[in-house]
């Protein structure tokens, strides 16, 4: 009762500061003049004295658990508690060099083995997103419905891109089949442990923090205690979700799992995001998670920078657990305005996971990225709206701006797909996410739309080995290394194509840091010299385009 009555207070003293906080912030004018929820965390932020570990095997036997946990205290550390899959475990009351750690040469509790386990070790970051919404509401339906408890005003007709008459093509046909959707994020604010949104049957979970075991148990009752004082960016991407199947008369075939991670601020830890990953997985079943979360790595001043993550990025190994058991992970790009290849946060800035599709936001109406989308072909998967998107049954219609909650439409996107398959596919279906596109500076594959790469994916069904993933793009291969030099360079630029372009006719497009066009120019040969006296210093991409394939690499104008 103590813990319970304590958690509240907490609660109470949170919600009361993000109130009085965002009364202090000022509204734009315009699409991409928005409204912060919250604050940006700060790069590099981790939990301190803080380590997760990894074990190369989940660790099931419970008497092996207590002989690793007191090899952990002799150790001088404190184990605050295991992943769902006693895979991953958080330890606490530990000294190490940051640095060390991230690069791999940190060794906290010494050259032990511990009950014969290998194990790698990665920060606790802290976590989380930054919503944005519009300082305007469109018309209410009956104000004195409540959305939680049933199916809503009338929405017929309803679209979440109604006013984007282009944007059409981002439905995809829909089936008969059910699929199951985990939304990893601030939970849906004032629901119980489980009801109804737009008609859409939902459960919610809470993931606690900074807890000591057995505090550290997933929340699954007396939820609407705690619910009340939920952020409202969780419920809205439930919302959203759910809105696309009522409009299609669909709500029966959605299931929505809500796992609460972030809390008023819009913050949590990672270790919170890989149980919440498991229990969605291992325990949920779901088809689909969708995660409007990332975190930026530390800067490390004797490296000469931001550190880049390692594959023993620990997020980054609860997701390819995920893909392993066939689960689909859409994850947002972020609102920092960032190339990824130069200012990566994660997980939108992993490579090599086939599961992860990542999402840019595209303005309403217009076939060109948001002014304050992250970006980055190596990284981004696709964009689609996340400008003026419109959430229905809300009591009112309410616009919100944010890659957060472009990332959901694409996970309603995907769960259309999934509608249509007899047998479950993940592989079909991320194919579809990837190659129904057309071509978008900025993105691997490009801008939703659901007239491209139908055919396509249809005839790989089956057949893995042919399926575009974040190791090949949708024509077949990644853009190949582009020779360009001096880099950085002044007044001109040598570029020489590699062997495999060799004789390609195509053009030669520069890019500047928000994804526009700037310069474009003729291919005339293998090895070409570029002129740029009038072009501002900064950093740029330079991409090729041929009949043969594609080629690009960063450039720096001094």
């Amino acid at each position: 009762m103590t813990n319970t009555y304590s958690f509240v207070l907490t609660l109470l003293f949170t919600i009361l500061a993000s109130t009085l906080s965002a009364q202090q912030v000022n509204a734009g004018n315009g699409d991409d003049d928005m409204i912060p929820i919250g604050a940006p965390l700060a790069p590099g932020s981790f939990v301190p004295n803080e380590l997760i570990l990894r074990l190369d095997q989940p660790m099931a036997d419970p008497t092996t658990r207590d002989k690793f946990g007191e090899f952990i205290r002799e150790s001088g550390a404190e184990l605050l508690e295991w992943s769902p899959s006693f895979g991953f475990l958080r330890v606490g009351n530990i000294a190490f060099d940051v640095c060390e750690i991230i690069n791999g040469d940190g060794k906290p509790l010494g050259d032990a083995e511990g009950q014969g386990q290998n194990w790698t070790w990665g920060l606790n970051y802290s976590a989380g997103t930054l919503g944005w919404v519009s300082e305007e509401t469109l018309p209410c339906g009956d104000p004195t419905f409540d959305p939680l408890q049933g199916p809503g005003p009338d929405t017929e007709g309803y679209s979440p891109v109604r006013n984007c008459e282009d944007w059409g093509g981002v439905l995809p046909e829909t089936g008969s089949g059910a699929v199951r959707v985990a939304i990893i994020d601030s939970g849906i604010r004032g629901a119980g442990t489980q009801g109804y949104i737009n008609g859409v049957r939902h459960r919610q979970t809470i993931i606690p923090e900074n807890c000591n075991g057995q505090d550290c148990a997933p929340i699954t009752s007396r939820i609407h205690e705690y619910s009340r004082y939920f952020h409202e960016h969780g419920k809205l991407i439930a919302h959203l979700l759910s809105g696309w199947f009522r409009a299609n008369d669909m709500q029966d075939q959605l299931d929505i799992h809500s796992y609460h991670v972030l809390n008023q601020d819009l913050q949590c830890n990672v270790f919170q995001v890989v149980k919440a990953i498991e229990l969605a997985t291992d325990t949920y079943g779901a088809h689909l998670i969708n995660l409007s979360i990332g975190f930026t790595p530390v800067f490390c001043e004797e490296t000469g920078g931001t550190v880049a993550m390692t594959d023993e990025n620990i997020l980054r190994n609860a997701i390819r657990a995920a893909e392993e058991k066939g689960v689909i992970v859409i994850a947002a790009a972020g609102n920092s305005s960032k190339d990824l290849a130069v200012s990566p946060e994660y997980p939108a800035a992993e490579r090599g996971l086939e599961n992860l599709v990542v999402v840019g936001a595209q303005q309403c109406g217009d076939k060109e990225r948001t002014s304050w989308s992250n970006y980055g072909a190596e990284f981004v998967d696709v964009f689609t709206l996340g400008s003026r998107v419109k959430i229905p049954g809300y009591g009112c219609d309410q616009e919100v701006f944010g890659t957060s909650f472009a990332t959901p439409i694409v996970t309603a996107k995907a769960a259309f797909h999934i509608t249509k398959q007899e047998e479950y596919d993940p592989k079909q279906v991320l194919c579809l996410l990837r190659s129904q596109t057309e071509p978008l500076d900025g993105a691997t594959y490009g801008f939703v739309s659901v007239e491209s790469g139908k055919d396509d994916c249809a005839a790989k069904r089956g057949n893995t080995a042919a399926i575009p993933g974040r190791s090949e793009d949708k024509w077949g291969s990644r853009p190949l290394e582009l020779s360009a030099s001096p880099n950085p360079f002044g007044e001109e630029l040598n570029l020489l194509l590699p062997d495999e372009l060799s004789g390609a006719r195509g053009t030669v497009s520069v890019l500047n840091g928000n994804g526009r066009l700037v310069r474009q120019h003729t291919l005339t040969g293998q090895a070409q010299r570029l002129e740029f006296v009038d072009l501002k210093p900064g950093v740029y991409w330079l991409r090729v385009v041929t009949d043969k394939g594609n080629a690009a690499t960063r450039i720096v104008k001094q």
